[in-house]
């Protein structure tokens, strides 16, 4: 075609169209790029909105504390494959045994040592037909037929470390007595035995059979007194003891020592009928001492 000639169309009608130039562009069909161009794109773009997500998520939402983890399989910049494992928690502090607390601390194994001696006196002279008495040392059991005892009170005095993990306890014990079934109990004498008590692996136990020892003394010896008159002070010690019980019309003594204080002993009688002794004492100045 001669590039000076115009171009025409027959639009179908046998009518023809002249144009300055040929409309190329509406000739030609355009097509879509192919899929393995877009793939880039759309891959920058998800990447682009992953890690917007990704930073509101971490600036409004803080990460609660969980168990970390590590990956073992490298990851390359097309591979998002990761194999989580994980990691051993922190190694923990030691846990002691009860026994090691208690040789840490010689106050706790004082005290522990003086609870388990007067339990084990108390199970030990408690005796009837369902609690014979037994020594596991020498394979001794003794039956009881209608006599029986029975613990009132123990009570541990004294408390002696012999080592580390051993304690020497004193206890005092007071025990009701009965020599058959249809009489009553007698109170028997106080009677002190040392138990020895020893920490081991296991726990406390008692070393031996309860080693029988003298009895302390619960009241010391009191000082010289002196006859005295203090009629003020017998009324103070009179309304004094009333709390207690009705006081005797006379105090059965009055007493003062070297150093001025008075000691007014009074009778008291109870609801049941029972008369005790009570002392008050008084300061050089007439103050009651309690």
């Amino acid at each position: 075609m001669d590039p000076t000639q115009r171009p025409t169309i027959t639009n179908g009608t046998n009518q023809h169209e002249e144009f300055e130039a040929a409309p190329w562009d509406a000739l030609i069909r355009r097509q879509s790029p192919p899929w393995s161009a877009r793939l880039p794109l759309a891959a920058a773009v998800g990447l682009g909105v992953l890690a917007v997500t990704v930073a509101v998520v971490r600036a409004y939402w803080p990460e609660a504390p969980t168990q970390q983890y590590q990956s073992s399989v490298p990851v390359s910049d097309t591979t998002a494959v990761t194999a989580m494992t994980p990691v051993p928690p922190p190694p923990q502090a030691e846990v002691l045994s009860e026994a090691d607390l208690m040789a840490i601390d010689p106050a706790a194994l004082d005290m522990a040592a003086r609870g388990y001696a007067e339990w084990y006196v108390s199970r030990f002279f408690t005796r009837d037909a369902s609690a014979p008495l037994i020594d596991p040392h020498l394979s001794l059991t003794l039956t009881s037929g209608d006599e029986r005892s029975y613990v009132e009170s123990t009570h541990a005095t004294e408390v002696e470390a012999v080592s580390t993990s051993q304690r020497r306890v004193t206890v005092v014990v007071r025990i009701l007595s009965a020599d058959n079934p249809e009489g009553g109990f007698v109170r028997q004498p106080e009677r002190a035995v040392v138990v020895l008590v020893r920490l081991g692996d296991a726990g406390l136990e008692v070393e031996d059979l309860p080693r029988p020892v003298a009895a302390p003394s619960l009241v010391a010896d009191l000082p010289p007194l002196s006859e005295v008159i203090r009629p003020d002070l017998v009324d103070v010690a009179r309304r004094h003891v009333g709390q207690y019980g009705v006081p005797a019309d006379e105090p059965y003594h009055v007493g003062a020592t070297a150093d001025g204080r008075v000691r007014v002993g009074w009778l008291i009688q109870d609801g049941a009928g029972m008369s005790w002794p009570l002392a008050v004492w008084f300061t050089p100045n007439g103050a009651i001492i309690p």
